[in-house]
């Protein structure tokens, strides 16, 4: 079958005042008809370069195609999208070739509802009216799996979940009727029964309209559940990201041939086994030049406290709302649960279901309702002044999922470290306390060059070990992960994960974990509660029992609780069986 789209020796560089950087070089890949294509790497490695490069959406200020070519045969004649005049390029973006960008809420419109988004996708590709763009709208928010359809549509962006907001992202990409869907990290911090839908709607979609798809991610257990052929995409000495290996999806996991490829695949935790730390990436390239193979032996579960031991955390019967119109809106309702001192404790479930309510209730960031119990140590949080709750703070902390909105831009490093030092009184002076920051980034594997720094001028996994290292500046003993790791690329994954195993141990902390990856959940907790509301269990099961949790309609709760290895080797509620079954089955 003739190629859809053919890129050849495609080069890439961007133009900054370190001078002229090149960020992709001689990438080429083919994709035909009703085919999908997985571009892999870890952040940084050009993939999604390569796809704005395709799209001519580079920024006109610094990047541009250096070389190569971007056949596209979509029009029945061969065009070169690379030196195509910009005047022709609408008609190709949406109309031949559509996009999904990662991060829904940013790409779709706030003041706009999502129906009239879609009925101006509609109206972008054919000559209706208004009123029949927007029943063409409703019905594609309906065949990308959103009930209620048509009252969706009347919604804005902020009033839908994250899986809702990709869906109408990809009805916009699917109302143009391109022939090529290009998905940039689509599912990237989606839970997982929200990916495992996505990831059917595309490849539904794809069949029916026999559209190709460009699947772009850094999860190649996500790629196994979606593409046909892989493409392995690392960054060389230069920077420059390239294509390393290529080759049919069963192949690739079969018998990966790049140490990269390799290490890709060996640092996602999963739930069979449990190594003393993850591999990394940067272990198998090693290994690759010294000949040798990596080899980490397997952690056993840790040991039980002893019985009648008091725990550090105690909650009980814990209750949150919020006022929602007229009435009350209760994610978290009547949660009882015990975290032992140096014990880490998992917290699982669907997105929506009240975990980060709850683990922001324990340290009173929310208000719990009268009749909650939350002691802290011989303390009883819930009648604490707001003074005394900011003496006990210092002794718990939290990291939040998103390292780049957790910074203030406008600090440099020092200044985001010291903050919580001089809150608490710690440090005698600015310099004692600009030493005290150079210690904690050594203590989360970090330069003290770092220091003068702003957010902004550091990676990914960079920002979010200052998150880390901001949370233990106080040195507490309770230390709340509200999915910390969730928006790190897999790689970068592993070596966040190996250094709050190590700091966990060293430092004696007792965690509460709070995560939609099962998988990261299990490796990382010595006990897992999987939690849940009415809403979302509904969907676990059927019939009558369906009906009677959506009429009961009660907030998140506990439904299962064990140590790691036994919940996920015997799952008992059927809840809990639904999560384990929409994980990606290399994930497993």
């Amino acid at each position: 079958m003739t190629a859809l789209l053919q890129v050849e020796g495609l080069s890439v560089r961007f133009c900054g005042e370190a001078g002229d950087l090149a960020a992709v070089s001689g990438v080429g890949f083919t994709l035909r008809p009703g085919e999908t294509l997985g571009l892999v790497g870890r952040s940084g490695s050009g993939k999604s370069v390569t796809a704005y490069a395709i799209l001519r959406l580079l920024p006109r200020d610094g990047g541009r195609i250096a070389a190569g070519t971007v056949l596209w045969r979509g029009t029945g004649e061969v065009i070169d999208l690379a030196r195509l005049p910009p005047h022709r390029l609408p008609d190709f973006r949406g109309r031949e070739i559509a996009m999904v960008f990662q991060e829904p809420m940013t790409s779709l419109n706030p003041v706009l509802r999502c129906g009239a988004q879609v009925a101006e996708a509609v109206r972008l590709r054919q000559r209706v009216s208004r009123r029949e763009a927007r029943r063409r709208a409703v019905e594609l928010l309906a065949e990308v799996g959103i009930p209620r359809a048509a009252e969706r549509a009347s919604q804005y962006p902020h009033e839908l979940s994250g899986g809702m907001k990709q869906r109408v992202m990809i009805a916009m990409a699917l109302a143009l009727e391109p022939k090529l869907l290009v998905c940039d990290e689509p599912t990237t911090a989606l839970d997982v029964t929200t990916q495992k839908k996505i990831l059917r709607l595309i490849r539904r979609e794809s069949a029916k309209r026999g559209m190709a798809v460009l699947f772009i991610t850094h999860d190649l257990a996500v790629v196994a559940e979606i593409a046909d052929r892989v493409a392995v995409m690392c960054p060389g000495e230069d920077g420059a990201g390239r294509i390393v290996e290529e080759g049919p999806v069963r192949e690739i996991f079969a018998r990966p041939r790049h140490p990269y490829t390799r290490g890709l695949l060996a640092c996602r935790p999963t739930l069979r086994t449990r190594t003393v730390r993850l591999p990394t990436v940067e272990d198998h390239l090693r290994a690759a030049r010294e000949g040798v193979r990596v080899e980490i032996p397997l952690r056993p579960p840790a040991p039980l406290p002893p019985e009648g031991t008091d725990p550090l955390l105690a909650v009980r019967n814990l209750r949150v709302s919020f006022r929602l119109g007229a009435g009350f809106l209760t994610p978290v309702d009547g949660v009882d649960l015990d975290i032992a001192r140096g014990r880490t404790l998992g917290l699982v479930g669907e997105s929506g279901c009240g975990k980060t309510t709850l683990a922001r209730a324990i340290l009173r960031l929310v208000d719990a309702r009268p009749g909650s119990s939350i002691r802290f140590g011989n303390r009883e949080l819930t009648t604490l002044s707001r003074s005394a709750v900011r003496e006990v703070r210092r002794r718990m902390q939290i990291v939040f999922q998103d390292p780049a909105s957790s910074l203030d831009p406008r600090q440099a490093v020092a200044e985001v470290l010291a903050e919580p030092l001089s809150i608490h009184g710690l440090g005698r002076n600015r310099a004692e306390r600009r030493e005290r920051a150079a210690e904690l980034l050594r203590r989360g594997d970090l330069s003290p060059d770092l220091l003068d720094r702003r957010p902004h001028e550091l990676s990914g996994g960079e920002r979010q070990r200052v998150c880390i290292a901001r949370a233990l500046a106080t040195e507490p003993e309770f230390l709340v992960l509200d999915e910390a790791v969730s928006s790190l690329d897999v790689s970068v994954q592993a070596s966040v994960l190996n250094l709050l195993l190590d700091l966990r141990e060293r430092l004696r902390l007792t965690c509460l974990f709070v995560s939609h990856d099962l998988a990261v959940v299990k490796y990382f907790s010595d006990e897992v509660a999987v939690m849940a509301s009415d809403r979302v269990m509904a969907e676990a099961v059927g019939g009558e029992e369906r009906e009677r949790l959506l009429r009961r309609g009660r907030g998140g709760r506990i439904v299962e609780r064990r140590p790691a290895e036994e919940i996920y080797a015997d799952p008992r509620h059927p809840y809990t069986r639904s999560l384990l079954a929409s994980l990606p089955r290399h994930a497993r």
